[in-house]
Protein backbone atom coordinates (compact mmCIF):
# COMPACT_ATOMS: atom_id res chain seq x y z
CA UNK A 1 0.00 0.00 0.00
CA UNK A 2 2.90 2.33 0.68
CA UNK A 3 4.04 1.95 -2.92
CA UNK A 4 0.56 2.90 -4.17
CA UNK A 5 0.44 5.90 -1.83
CA UNK A 6 3.75 7.06 -3.27
CA UNK A 7 2.33 7.40 -6.79
CA UNK A 8 1.39 10.86 -8.05
CA UNK A 9 -2.35 11.55 -7.61
CA UNK A 10 -2.98 11.27 -11.36
CA UNK A 11 -1.48 7.78 -11.45
CA UNK A 12 -3.40 6.69 -8.36
CA UNK A 13 -6.55 7.83 -10.13
CA UNK A 14 -5.58 6.02 -13.31
CA UNK A 15 -4.73 2.74 -11.60
CA UNK A 16 -7.93 2.85 -9.53
CA UNK A 17 -10.01 2.69 -12.74
CA UNK A 18 -7.77 0.26 -14.62
CA UNK A 19 -9.25 -2.94 -15.99
CA UNK A 20 -6.08 -4.93 -15.49
CA UNK A 21 -4.49 -5.51 -12.08
CA UNK A 22 -1.52 -3.18 -12.51
CA UNK A 23 1.06 -3.04 -9.77
CA UNK A 24 2.19 0.42 -8.69
CA UNK A 25 5.72 -0.32 -9.89
CA UNK A 26 4.47 -1.38 -13.36
CA UNK A 27 2.36 1.75 -13.69
CA UNK A 28 5.22 3.96 -12.53
CA UNK A 29 7.61 2.36 -15.05
CA UNK A 30 5.13 2.67 -17.94
CA UNK A 31 4.31 6.26 -16.94
CA UNK A 32 7.97 7.26 -16.86
CA UNK A 33 8.47 5.88 -20.36
CA UNK A 34 5.36 7.66 -21.59
CA UNK A 35 6.45 10.94 -19.97
CA UNK A 36 9.90 10.64 -21.56
CA UNK A 37 8.20 10.20 -24.92
CA UNK A 38 5.43 12.82 -24.63
CA UNK A 39 6.60 15.27 -21.92
CA UNK A 40 2.95 15.93 -21.09
CA UNK A 41 0.88 14.29 -18.34
CA UNK A 42 -2.36 14.07 -20.32
CA UNK A 43 -0.55 12.49 -23.27
CA UNK A 44 1.30 10.11 -20.95
CA UNK A 45 -1.96 8.98 -19.35
CA UNK A 46 -3.47 8.54 -22.81
CA UNK A 47 -0.45 6.38 -23.66
CA UNK A 48 -1.20 4.23 -20.60
CA UNK A 49 -4.79 3.91 -21.83
CA UNK A 50 -3.57 2.77 -25.24
CA UNK A 51 -1.14 0.31 -23.66
CA UNK A 52 -3.85 -1.20 -21.50
CA UNK A 53 -6.27 -1.32 -24.45
CA UNK A 54 -3.74 -3.32 -26.47
CA UNK A 55 -3.24 -5.75 -23.58
CA UNK A 56 -6.98 -6.17 -22.97
CA UNK A 57 -7.66 -6.64 -26.68
CA UNK A 58 -4.93 -9.26 -26.95
CA UNK A 59 -6.06 -11.09 -23.82
CA UNK A 60 -9.73 -11.16 -24.80
CA UNK A 61 -8.90 -12.75 -28.14
CA UNK A 62 -6.86 -15.44 -26.41
CA UNK A 63 -9.23 -16.12 -23.51
CA UNK A 64 -12.73 -15.46 -24.90
CA UNK A 65 -12.30 -15.44 -28.66
CA UNK A 66 -12.91 -13.05 -31.51
CA UNK A 67 -16.54 -12.25 -30.59
CA UNK A 68 -15.87 -10.67 -27.19
CA UNK A 69 -16.98 -7.00 -27.04
CA UNK A 70 -13.55 -5.79 -25.88
CA UNK A 71 -11.81 -7.38 -28.87
CA UNK A 72 -10.28 -4.61 -30.93
CA UNK A 73 -10.88 -2.04 -28.22
CA UNK A 74 -7.48 -0.55 -28.89
CA UNK A 75 -8.74 0.44 -32.33
CA UNK A 76 -12.09 1.78 -31.09
CA UNK A 77 -13.36 5.02 -32.58
CA UNK A 78 -14.19 6.56 -29.21
CA UNK A 79 -11.58 7.20 -26.54
CA UNK A 80 -10.58 4.09 -24.65
CA UNK A 81 -11.15 5.60 -21.20
CA UNK A 82 -14.78 6.34 -22.13
CA UNK A 83 -15.25 2.77 -23.32
CA UNK A 84 -13.62 1.49 -20.15
CA UNK A 85 -15.87 3.57 -17.91
CA UNK A 86 -18.97 2.54 -19.87
CA UNK A 87 -18.01 -1.12 -19.45
CA UNK A 88 -17.56 -0.64 -15.70
CA UNK A 89 -20.96 1.08 -15.42
CA UNK A 90 -22.59 -1.68 -17.44
CA UNK A 91 -21.04 -4.38 -15.26
CA UNK A 92 -22.16 -2.57 -12.10
CA UNK A 93 -25.71 -2.27 -13.45
CA UNK A 94 -25.79 -5.98 -14.24
CA UNK A 95 -24.65 -6.84 -10.70
CA UNK A 96 -27.51 -5.05 -9.15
Amino acid sequence: MREFDGLPPELRGWISTAILPWSPSSVRRAYRKAMAKHRDMASALAELDRMEARLVSRDTRVVWGEDHPFRGLDKAHKPYRSARLEAAKSAAAMRG
